[in-house]
């Protein structure tokens, strides 16, 4: 890639924290000095999705999730802050068709970027909390409001994904604190009603492998249990 490096992340709570399953893709945090020029793009994704696993199980490679910010970005902390390139598994299919990345924002990077400073694995750089600017509580209930009006937009295909991260998303608005998915969960669990809390320990225990991660026969019940979460977090984000 032309120009230089500043600093890589292992972003993953999961992985750092000794919780990566089987299917668990490895989340990359990478922070640059410069923009990524247009014609580096193609052969950054190119070399990506040779070593990047795919959805296949009998593929032993790890999925990567990557997500590369400029460092100039960051210092001036905009809203929704920029980043200049993101690749997961579930873009391989457009990529496979030509697409490339470019930057773009979301309010989901704002989230995230918090998360990689208070928890990640520095693989190469200066520790996060270096180069990674603290979010304001404010700017962060924001972005967690902006960005369950995307989940909730995914729900049906990523129903696991999207309940979790909606739980977790919660945890942080009570408490202030970021921790992973399965914990977010477990905690929900306690407080919402009885059926929606029967969904959520169904996304928990498939998150950790426990139960099968298929829904084509609760789409009222997830629907009716995502709209609960979705209720909660209103009411904290007033």
């Amino acid at each position: 890639m032309s120009g230089r490096f500043t600093g890589g992340y292992l972003s993953s709570r999961a992985a750092v924290v000794g919780g990566l399953r089987l299917d668990s893709d490895v989340d990359l945090l990478l922070v640059v000095d410069r923009p990524i020029p247009d014609q580096i793009r193609p052969r950054f994704l190119t070399d990506l999705m040779r070593v990047s696993g795919t959805s296949d199980r009998r593929d032993v490679r790890r999925p990567l999730e990557l997500i590369v910010f400029n460092a100039a970005d960051l210092e001036r902390l905009s809203y929704p802050v920029p980043s200049e390139f993101v690749y997961g598994e579930w873009l391989r299919s457009a990529f496979e068709s030509g697409s490339v990345p470019q930057p773009e924002t979301s309010p989901e990077f704002t989230v995230l970027i918090e998360q990689t400073r208070r928890a990640a694995l520095t693989l190469a750089g200066p520790p996060p909390q270096h180069l990674l600017p603290a979010i304001p509580d404010e700017l962060l209930r924001c972005a967690i409001g902006d960005a369950r009006q995307e989940l909730l937009a995914t729900l049906e295909g990523d129903e696991r994904n999207v309940l979790l991260t909606l739980a977790r998303m919660w945890y942080t608005l009570e408490t202030g604190e970021i921790v992973p998915k399965d914990v977010a969960a477990l905690w929900a669990t306690l407080r919402l009603s009885e059926a929606a809390a029967a969904v959520m320990d169904r996304a928990r225990l498939a998150y950790l492998d426990l139960a099968e991660d298929e829904w084509s026969g609760q789409r009222s019940q997830v629907m009716n249990a995502a709209c609960e979460l979705n209720d909660r977090l209103a009411a904290l984000l007033r």
